[in-house]
């Protein structure tokens, strides 16, 4: 497959890279849109930053140039062991953060404070690829919702501004800046 591929500052390559390994408790997903956000545009002008590309990252491992792309949708294509609620052909959208589920800040419900936490697309790779592996727990079926895949690789960052609204208790409907 082909790749946008971060190999340090201003210095991404499109090239060939071997298809995603398919993990238990993973998807692989046909990408059919990954979002471009601003940590994104920092990685590439000023990075690495976040990407582990002079030295490894404790959660994933993960050492050497990296796939960006942690917004993304798109039709499953393998199921990993131990998946359930999906099937090959579905569209989902990727949530980026990884928590581990069984430290005190997951306990509290505060994933993304997790101790072990890592992001698909910043400490591993993700979806400026044709394939991404993801986890599964962390995707969203959005036919229910009527999304194309375009719109529904912009959930995350939509996410984050509902969860921005919610914590400042701004009722539906009331814009951000007042």
């Amino acid at each position: 497959m082909k790749a946008a591929v971060y190999h340090d500052t201003a210095d991404i390559r499109i090239e060939p890279v071997p298809d995603p390994a398919l993990a238990p408790g993973e998807l692989i997903l046909e990408v059919h849109a990954t979002g471009i956000c601003g940590t994104d545009v920092t990685e590439y002008l000023r990075g690495p930053i976040q990407y582990p590309i002079h030295a490894r990252h404790p959660v994933t491992g993960h050492l050497g140039p990296l796939i960006p792309g942690h917004e993304v949708a798109g039709r499953i294509v393998a199921i990993g062991h131990g998946v359930e609620g999906f099937e090959i052909g579905q569209v989902v959208a990727s949530g980026a953060g990884i928590s581990c589920g069984a430290c005190a800040q997951c306990a509290a419900g505060r994933t993304n404070l997790c101790l072990h936490y890592a992001t698909v697309g910043l400490e591993r790779h993700g979806g400026l690829a044709q394939l991404c592996a993801v986890p599964a727990r962390t995707c969203l079926r959005v036919e229910p919702f009527g999304l194309d895949e375009e719109t529904a690789a912009l959930a995350q960052p939509m996410a984050i501004a509902v969860h921005s609204m919610r914590r400042g208790r701004r009722p539906p409907g009331t814009p951000a800046g007042y």
